[in-house]
């Protein structure tokens, strides 16, 4: 069955994924945990190479977009982390 359900994912040239999907509550799901401020700051430390992408999907789920304007899987552009 179909339930129009997606997962994006997004990964780090240093081989971490991130996942991020609508749950059924409508809240954004990241690696399969709700996404709220704390999980989106722990995300950020342990993939630098992600956080652009975890911010995105926090003011996506913020303003109520949901998955809304995401780049498609493993094509974005990364910027290097802070400080490389």
């Amino acid at each position: 069955m179909d339930d129009g359900a997606e997962t994006k994912y997004h990964v780090a040239p240093d081989g971490q994924v991130l996942s991020v999907a609508v749950g059924t509550s409508g809240q954004l799901l990241a690696n399969g945990e709700p996404l709220t401020p704390s999980v989106a700051d722990r995300l950020r430390l342990e993939m630098p190479w992600l956080a652009g992408i975890v911010t995105f999907y926090e003011n996506n789920q913020a303003a109520g977009r949901g998955l809304e304007g995401s780049p498609e899987d493993g094509v974005s552009l990364l910027e290097p982390p802070a400080g490389d």
